[in-house]
């Protein structure tokens, strides 16, 4: 009986210790000292919890593109934000300011987006004034 109550314990545990574990800090995964602007067309849109992820073709020198993913926030921020599924389509030309990921090539923390066609800059993730290098 005991043992059926601390296996129940540890499971309820773990379960409520989960979000926890999800969670991280932007400065855990994103460099604030290797800020990066590109500008690009959108090759792809994850309109997804938790964050919503934009694939940027960026033009390279030697007439292909380098390919960029930016991390933007989740759903319901880029709502507030003013931006809408079909805000961000396939084709689009952005700027995309933000921060190189720690661990992922290739990868940007976004800190603004703006979308070409409509001039409209987007400031996703607010820079504590801390790091002189902000790109906003």
């Amino acid at each position: 009986m005991q043992l059926t109550a601390i296996i129940r314990h540890s499971v309820l545990l773990s379960a409520l210790a989960a979000p926890v574990w999800a969670h991280h800090s932007f400065t855990s995964e994103f460099d604030l000292y290797k800020p990066l602007q590109i500008e690009g067309k959108i090759t792809e849109v994850e309109w997804a919890n938790p964050h919503v992820i934009l694939t940027v073709a960026v033009p390279d020198n030697k007439g292909g593109n380098t390919i960029w993913r930016s991390q933007l926030m989740s759903i319901s921020h880029m709502t507030r934000y003013g931006l809408r599924r079909d805000s961000l389509s396939v084709g689009s030309e952005v700027t995309v300011k933000g921060f190189v990921a720690k661990s992922k090539a290739r990868l940007l923390g976004t800190s603004s987006l703006t979308i070409a066609a409509t001039g409209k800059t987007i400031t996703i993730y607010l820079n504590s004034g801390s790091d002189p290098s902000d790109p906003n």
